[in-house]
C-alpha cells in the first residue's frame, strides 16, 4: 500500500527521495516494526482481558496469556525507546529530513504502547518531543478520533 501511494503521489515521498534515503527509511521503518510493534504486541496480547486465550499470535488453539512475554516485551520496548530517543537527538524526523513511513510506524508503536499501558519514561526527551510534533499533525490527530462514543487515545469521547 505504501509503495502504491508513493507512486500515485510522488510529490510527498514517504518512502525516500533517492536510493540512499529510501534504504534509510526502509531500515528505520523495519526497526520500528520489529523492535517496537512486535514487543508491544506481545505486551498487549498477554495483558488485555479480551485476549485471555490468545497468548501467541497466529494460534488457532486457545493459549493462555504468558507473563514471560510481557516481561520480554517491556525489556524490548525499553531498548526501542532508547534507540529511537538517541536517533532523534539531533533530528526532527526518524529516517529522513522529511516525514516518512518510518515516522508513521513509530508513531503507531507509541500509540499502541499507550494502549498497552506502557508509558514512555520521562527521560526520553527527544522521543517525547518528536511524539508531540507527530501527534499534532492533522492526519495523526484524525486517526485517533473514534466514532463509537468510546474515549480515544487523547481521552476524548
Amino acid at each position: 500500500i505504501c509503495r502504491y501511494l508513493e507512486s500515485e503521489f510522488p510529490n510527498n515521498p514517504l518512502m525516500g527521495k533517492n536510493p540512499v534515503d529510501a534504504a534509510t527509511v526502509d531500515m528505520w521503518e523495519r526497526r520500528a516494526w520489529e523492535q517496537g510493534m512486535m514487543p508491544c504486541s506481545d505486551i498487549f496480547r498477554n495483558t488485555v482481558p479480551e485476549f485471555a486465550d490468545r497468548g501467541l499470535a497466529g494460534r488457532h488453539v486457545p493459549l493462555p496469556q504468558i507473563d514471560a512475554l510481557v516481561e520480554r516485551g517491556k525489556t524490548n520496548m525499553g531498548l526501542f525507546f532508547t534507540k529511537f530517543d538517541q536517533r532523534l537527538s539531533d533530528r526532527e524526523f526518524i529516517a529522513s529530513d522529511c516525514y516518512t513511513v518510518a515516522d508513521i510506524t513509530a508513531l503507531t508503536v507509541m500509540d499502541f504502547s499507550a494502549m498497552s499501558v506502557l508509558e514512555v519514561p520521562g527521560e526520553y526527551k527527544n522521543l517525547h518531543r518528536w511524539y508531540t510534533q507527530m501527534s499534532n499533525r492533522p492526519s495523526a490527530y484524525a486517526s485517533k478520533l473514534r466514532t463509537d462514543g468510546k474515549p480515544n487515545l487523547l481521552g476524548e469521547s
